[in-house]
């Protein structure tokens, strides 16, 4: 078994961890909170750290997990890709710069404003 496999079978080991962490996490916060008499949903956001206004504005909330996730993961990439280079090909860079362009030129399209001529009389009646 190469040291792929080795890697997969520790990221499975260590997802299935994860899972079984998380779940007696769950189930002793709510026995926790079933002891002290309060709302689960309470103790819930304590540990979990949701700070009221990211508790009115669903939004906020969900943008800041998402932001929270999407840095953590680039971090992590960027760390294991300086502690450990890969020699990746011209070809694979130039592939990815063309991509990278692409979505950044479908996201962000260049905006050719229209040459409008305004008499004196249009930009009277806008300010109406």
């Amino acid at each position: 078994m190469g040291s792929l496999g080795i890697a997969f079978v520790l990221l499975v080991i260590g997802t299935g961890l994860l899972l079984v962490g998380s779940d007696w996490f769950v189930d002793g916060a709510g026995d926790l909170a079933r002891s002290l008499g309060m709302s689960t949903l309470v103790l819930g956001v304590l540990l979990a750290g949701l700070e009221p206004e990211e508790m009115l504005a669903a939004a906020i909330a969900v943008g800041n997990i998402i932001g929270t996730n999407v840095t953590i993961v680039t971090a992590a990439l960027g760390l294991s890709a300086w502690l450990f280079p890969m020699a990746i090909s011209a070809r694979v860079r130039r592939q990815a710069l063309i991509a990278t362009g692409y979505a950044g030129y479908s996201r962000f399209p260049p905006r050719i404003a229209a040459k409008q001529r305004y008499s004196l009389r249009s930009k009277i009646a806008c300010r109406g």
